[in-house]
Parts: C-alpha cells; structure tokens; sequence
C-alpha cells in the first residue's frame, strides 16, 4: 500500500497513522481527506516525473526532520525505568497510550497533536466576561447605591412608623394625661337619694336616656354643676358619663354631715325619701348640731367640731314595725300640698335628751320646719292631730 499525502499541508503519512505528524488534521482512510484516490490527484497536479520525485523526497526529509524529536523520545522511554527523571519530561499519548516527549508536538507513534496547556486556559479566560474587582469603581458604585437604597427604606420605614404609630399613641397617651388631670381636679359630689337615675342626656320623664341607676352616696366625678350636673361614675365596674339632676346631690361635706346623722342601718330605709333627708340636713346645719363624728373627721371636711351638747342622731326601728321613729302619713298643716309632712325624734347621744320635728315641704320639695316639741325619753310615734294649728302627738 501506498503512503498517505495530507491534504492541508502536503507532508506524506505512514500507513496506519491517525493524525499528520506535522499539522496534526485526523486521518481517515476510506471517507476521508487523505486516501489513495486524494494522492493520486495532488500527484497528478504536479508537472513531470521529477516534480514529483523532488516533493516526495522534499516530504520524506521533511517528515524525518519533524520526528527526529519523536525518536529521541522513543529512546527516553525505552530508558524510563532506568532513569526516573526522564519520567517527569514524558507524557502517555491519549490516543495510543504511547511515552512521548512532553516537548513533542504530535505522537510519532499516531499523529495526536499535543496543544500548549495554556492555550485552552487562555482561551477560556478569554471567553469570559472579565469580573470586575472587589475595590474597582463599579463595584464601590454598586455598594454606595445600595447604601443609599438602605438608607431610604429605612427613613420611610421610620416616618411611616413615626405618623401612624408612634404620633397617634402620643396623642392618645396626652389625651388621657389631661383628662385624668381634669377628673382628678374636678370636685366630688355625692347621692343623698335611695335611687338617682343617671342619663345620657339632661333629659327626665324619659326611657330612651336612662344609662342606670346610682345608689345613695355615690360618688360623683363633676365636671359641670348646674340644673343637671355632667359627671363620670363607675358604673357597673365601667367609668361612664353622663348627667344627674343637681336636686339629689351633695358635696363633700354635707353628704358627711348627713351621714353622720343615722344612729343605726334601720334609718337609710326607713327614712328613704330624699326631701326628708334634706330637711334633717338643713336643721342640723340651722342648729349647730352634728351627728355622730370624730374630732379628726370634722376637721377633714369642715364640719362643726362636736360637744356633748351638739351630738344628736335618728334612731328608728326595723320598716317592719307598725310604729316607728317616725311619721308621714298626713297634710296637716298644708291640706293641698303636694307632699305629706314628715316628723321625726332624734335623739342626743351623750344627754339621752329626745326632740320631735315636725317638717312641712313646698310643691318643690323645700323643707320648712313647723313644730319643735321635746319627746319623752322612750316611745315611738303613734300618732299626730292638730288642733288649732297645734300639734298633738301621741307615743307609743
């Protein structure tokens, strides 16, 4: 068999090569750049006999001078295990498996080409984008704006936070600094009545506004006195406002000064009328006397300091009793009055001295005292006539 011409570089092939010694392009035999059809051809172009000569044995010292290396190569490694360091300067061809040069450009034994290392490196750094440095300017532009990015969000997120959160709890926390101020400034007054409708507008006669129901000596938060005052209460454990007429309402000090009246529980039900209750106030007040109440007591809301002589107080029996402490069951002295007339004994607590009272009251409950007669030192009440606008009264 004839040798093989390479097509691209003209250099002749041994039989059996894979690749040219000197370009390294593959070699296939049948269907390929190098047959003996291809040969003949290249030779065929050449003109005469000794053209043809002259580039064959130009192509064989050609390919001698190419493998010399090679052949040195042959012999490094017939020697490699004689000598190792050749072994570090040979290389196995991946084609053949042949010990070759590592300065050898393609396998004698095969034609595999052998490409610098670095090219491949090269090329492949060259293909990609070159990364800019951790310092450069493009990436100290990239941090500045995400700083900046940062920096904005987060003074959004504050003034967002500052207008819907942190201002209105501010104003809350204000509103209810200066209303707890102006209920701790406000005066206390007190219910004298047994029961004292309380409602959400100043309005009587009516349903619709009854908020509840205030006992007798509530306290009263009042904002407003007037004809109807404007206060706060608790009202079933809840502060609730709203409004109660003025006419069952006491301050501080006459609400004290009336309770120091009762002598015993029996009083507040059996003496339950607010008007009546009104009526011993204001002759308690008129006379200078005072209930039942310590030095230090009096001092505290300004009531008249007692003495042996000053102390009296209402003693009445159970509401059961058919007589009692107490009578209102005529208009003796006012047939047309809207109200019947209340008489009452109260009693001294250090002379044991007893007085009867005798109450009339106007269409608007005011209170006169009409009679003030001394009772016996035991005895309730069993009945009242008059005679020529004198009282009689008989005791039990």
């Amino acid at each position: 068999m004839n040798d093989l011409i390479c097509s691209e570089c003209g250099t002749q092939v041994p039989q059996g090569a894979k690749r040219c010694p000197k370009c390294g392009t593959p070699i296939i035999v049948g269907n390929s750049e190098f047959s003996p059809q291809k040969e003949k051809t290249i030779v065929n172009d050449l003109k005469g006999e000794e053209k043809q000569q002259e580039v064959a044995e130009s192509t064989r010292e050609n390919v001698i001078a190419e493998n010399k290396p090679a052949e040195t190569n042959l012999d490094e490694c017939q020697n490699i295990e004689n000598n190792p360091e050749a072994n570090n300067n040979l290389i196995k061809c991946p084609d053949c498996n042949s010990l070759i040069s590592k300065k050898a450009k393609t396998c004698p034994h095969c034609g595999h080409p052998f490409e610098k290392p670095s090219k491949p490196a090269e090329r492949e750094s060259h293909d990609k984008p070159e990364q800019p440095k951790a310092n450069s300017p493009q990436n100290r532009t990239i941090i500045i704006i995400l700083i900046v990015l940062i920096a904005i969000g987060l003074i959004a997120g504050g003034l967002i936070y500052y207008v819907n959160e942190y201002l209105p709890e501010q104003e809350r926390l204000e509103a209810l600094r200066l209303e707890q101020e102006r209920e701790d400034n406000a005066p206390r007054y007190y219910t004298y009545a047994t029961v004292l409708n309380m409602r959400s507008t100043p309005i009587a006669g009516v349903d619709y506004n009854k908020l509840g129901t205030l006992g007798y000596g509530t306290e009263l938060i009042t904002f407003n006195y007037g004809e109807w005052c404007e206060v706060r209460v608790n009202l079933n454990g809840v502060k609730t406002d709203g409004f109660v007429s003025s006419q069952y309402v006491m301050d501080e000090k006459d609400f004290f000064w009336l309770n120091s009246i009762w002598g015993n529980s029996d009083c507040l039900s059996v003496v339950g009328i607010a008007r009546y209750r009104k009526a011993l106030l204001d002759y308690f007040k008129s006379k200078g006397y005072v209930g039942d109440i310590s030095k230090s007591d009096s001092d505290r809301y300004g009531i008249i300091a007692p003495t042996n002589s000053n102390q009296w107080q209402v003693f009445c029996e159970p509401s059961t009793k058919e007589y009692n402490t107490i009578y209102n069951k005529k208009r003796l002295i006012r047939c047309d009055s809207k109200y019947e007339d209340f008489a009452v004994i109260i009693k001294n607590i250090n002379t044991r001295e007893r007085k009867l009272l005798y109450f009339i009251f106007e269409d608007d409950e005011t209170p006169h005292l009409y009679e003030e007669l001394f009772a016996p030192d035991y005895g309730n009440i069993r009945n009242i006539t008059v005679d020529d606008l004198t009282l009689e009264v008989t005791y039990e």
